[in-house]
């Protein structure tokens, strides 16, 4: 918090990323609460978000 530097959000879900970027809309009724929020605490911040191929995304496959 309060910070203000640039925030690079990466993510192999190109449906994700594509609805926070605002190119898609959030169509499930559960879901829309969460991105609702995620919009509030991005907004104000220099942030992007960027789709990286599944194969390559290193960090989401150690979560699995």
């Amino acid at each position: 918090r309060g910070s203000k530097g640039a925030y690079l959000i990466c993510g192999d879900s190109q449906l994700v990323i594509r609805q926070m970027r605002g190119e898609y809309r959030v169509r499930t009724s559960h879901l829309l609460p969460l991105y609702e929020e995620a919009l509030r605490l991005s907004s104000g911040l220099d942030v992007e978000f960027r789709e990286v191929p599944r194969k390559q995304n290193r960090a989401g496959r150690l979560l699995e």
